[in-house]
């Protein structure tokens, strides 16, 4: 019997998808399980099962199976069912499976006989379909697995008692119900959601297309431009973080673009993107160990964008490693003056790149690798690109600087398990800055001041970290030339912290490099609203007076149920203090140790809400940028998710503000003279129009 069925279903949870792909792996027998799960509820979508065999000395079936990449031929199978235990007769089902996003066919999906029914999913479908509470559901019967060819066609021989096949790809799945009887069915077309389709251009800076071009989305999947710089990237998944979609495109000598794009609510839903490349060039050359070795495995990145004012910036995504002659090459890097690190492990070790889908590198050091046995890193200033050239560069590693020291008290005791946290320092030229300007990470601190012709950048980026012992030694060895800063500190509390700069050759060996802790005094004060309340588990800062930021490493203490705080450890003489609780002002200001104020008043902070929708759809939009104006300051945001398209923003004050909202794919919209304290019951409605 022929019969021509057209079948849309319902997919699972992402997550399950990703599990079933783990799942369907192992060897090549079909295997039978010994147990029959529930069937699900009529219109409930069924999760994939896992499978348990009881049997003593049995294999398990999620390790005894293995799909065979078949390209439309009829999946493996035994040829005497009886031998493997499955007596039944089976049938022939025959079909393609096309997208549900634009009907072309898929290869690639994995189909697969779900030889029992199964309870339907409930809010933990996750959990009940990975991991160790998946293995609670059975199957019987044998399974056979084959992939769909390119044409998206299969042929597949299942018992004639089989009420499901599964079909999966390593994102995504879904189930179909079969018709029950013996009969054979053909031309079965099943419509699969894969994902949506992302469509775009890349274009030179003058407009110009890039054929050839590379361009992949949130790294799932890839196109290639075609002649007049077009793509179209299929079987795109929205992630489980919210519906901004980031695109990215790389060409040869360009810089890399990244654009972003909301993700549609439907599989047949398709943003467009433009993409435009700014010429660049390359930088390459040997990294050399000391002896004159080739580094083989050697990490070489492009840290940051060394500015002569504020256009200093934190370079990411440009890094590779060097290959079994120590060579490398670096494409895709903007003209400019750059910082280049380059670092090394000992020659028996390699570092074996991981490759994305841009060819950007991300490198991992071996578990087996301390350390201490890296060599010591290599910083290359004033490295300058031109754009369309290549810039030649080569590097030879240092045999690395040893450090040691003690650590004492006043009186000349050791201090054991005194931290000591060492921070490589690179500074610079910046005469174009009038003012002062930060940028921070997790372990890099950009520092830039200046005036009148005159500033400078400094650039603190966190390098080791050891203790002292029972007698109060302290050592760091493998250690790069340069500029070094290392700050000494105990955590009793007693001691004050001391920190030292220190200039280094790269094979230098310096030995007594002692630090004197002083006793030191303690702060304590308290946090309070305006009417006196206490306020608990307000967060602390303490850092040097003249400082213009405030990081986590600067978190001194949190306030008590009673409101009050002590920082012990501390040298006389005046501090910048900032404290923060969600819901209040943000306070900075100046504090003597020897006499702090008595208590710190934080004033309740009003939220300034916005809902931000599609002005035709009236669906939220849930990815957008902000910028909120006040008088003599301003508050902005990337492009960031935001569940059900709201906003909410602590405000320093009560005070009328501007407000944009930025979203891509949508015309900017603007709203002024908003009163924060009245968004609390009306929240400010942005209905947002698509771009033409």
């Amino acid at each position: 019997m022929n019969a021509r069925l057209l079948v849309a279903v319902a997919g699972l949870a992402l997550l399950a998808g990703a599990g079933a792909w783990l799942l369907l792996s192992g060897a090549d027998t079909p295997v039978r399980a010994p147990e029959r799960a529930a069937a699900p509820a009529a219109g409930g979508a069924a999760p994939l099962p896992t499978f348990r065999d009881e049997t003593p000395g049995a294999p398990r079936a999620p390790q005894a199976l293995e799909a065979r990449p078949a390209a439309g031929a009829q999946a493996e199978r035994p040829p005497d069912a009886a031998a493997t235990g499955s007596a039944s007769p089976t049938r022939s089902i025959s079909g393609r499976v096309v997208r549900a996003s634009d009907g072309t066919p898929i290869g690639g999906v994995r189909v697969s006989n779900i030889a029992t029914r199964i309870e339907p999913p409930e809010k933990d479908l996750a959990a009940r379909t990975t991991g160790e509470a998946a293995r609670s559901f059975a199957t019987t019967g044998t399974m056979f697995i084959q992939q769909t060819a390119e044409d998206g066609h299969f042929q597949l021989d299942v018992p004639v008692d089989t009420p499901l096949l599964y079909f999966a790809t390593s994102r995504a799945s879904q189930m179909l119900e079969l018709p029950p009887g013996p009969q054979d069915l053909r031309d079965v077309e099943v419509v699969f959601d894969s994902g949506f389709r992302v469509a775009g251009v890349v274009l030179d800076e003058g407009g110009a297309p890039l054929p050839g071009a590379n361009v992949d989305v949130e790294r799932q999947a890839e196109a290639v431009a075609d002649e007049a710089g077009r793509f179209v990237v299929r079987d795109v998944v929205r992630s489980d973080d919210g519906s901004l979609i980031k695109v990215h495109a790389r060409a040869p000598l360009h810089a890399q673009a990244t654009g972003e794009v909301l993700a549609p609510r439907t599989p047949t839903g398709m943003p467009w993107v433009e993409l435009r490349l700014s010429g660049s060039g390359k930088i390459e050359g040997t990294v050399s160990l000391a002896d004159g070795a080739p580094a083989v495995g050697a990490p070489v990145e492009v840290a940051l964008r060394m500015g002569t004012g504020t256009d200093n910036d934190l370079v990411s995504g440009m890094a590779t490693s060097t290959d079994e002659h120590g060579a490398y090459a670096i494409d895709h890097v903007p003209a400019g003056r750059y910082l280049v690190q380059a670092g090394a492990l000992p020659p028996a070790i390699k570092l074996e790149p991981q490759i994305s889908f841009l060819g950007q590198v991300r490198l991992e050091t071996p578990a087996q690798v301390q350390l201490a046995e890296l060599l010591p890193e290599a910083w290359l200033p004033e490295v300058v690109v031109v754009t369309a050239q290549v810039t030649r560069l080569d590097i030879t590693l240092s045999a690395g600087a040893e450090l040691a020291g003690r650590v004492i008290d006043s009186s000349g005791a050791p201090v054991a398990d005194a931290k000591l946290q060492l921070t490589r320092v690179a500074r610079w030229p910046a005469p174009d800055i009038n003012g002062s300007s930060i940028t921070s990470s997790d372990d890099t601190v950009m520092t830039t001041r200046g005036g009148e012709g005159k500033g400078e950048t400094t650039l603190h980026r966190k390098e080791a970290e050891t203790r002292s012992d029972e007698h109060g030694r302290y050592a760091f060895a493998g250690l790069p030339g340069g500029e070094h800063l290392l700050v000494v500190s105990h955590a009793g509390g007693r001691l004050s912290p001391q920190d030292r700069t220190l200039v280094l050759r790269g094979d230098e060996r310096l030995d007594g490099v002692d630090f004197v802790l002083p006793t030191g005094i303690s702060l304590r004060s308290r946090v309070v609203d305006p009417s006196g309340r206490p306020l608990a588990g307000a967060s602390v800062y303490l850092r040097e007076k003249g400082s213009d930021t405030i990081t986590s490493a600067d978190l001194a203490a949190h306030s008590g149920e009673d409101g009050f705080f002590e920082v012990h450890g501390l040298q006389p003489g005046t501090m910048q203090i900032s404290i923060s609780l969600e819901g209040y002002g943000y306070l900075w200001e100046d504090v003597d140790t020897t006499a702090p104020r008595p208590s710190y008043v934080l004033v309740p902070s009003p939220k300034l809400t916005a809902d931000i929708t599609d002005a035709v759809t009236g669906e939220p939009v849930e990815a957008f940028a902000v910028q909120v104006e006040f008088t003599g300051s301003m508050m902005s945001t990337d492009t960031q998710p935001h569940a059900g398209g709201r906003f909410e923003y602590d405000v320093p004050g009560d005070e009328r503000c501007k407000l944009t909202v930025t979203a891509p794919g949508y015309e900017p919209l603007a709203i002024e003279d908003i009163l924060p304290s009245s968004t609390a019951s009306a929240p400010v409605r942005f209905r947002l129009v698509v771009k033409p």
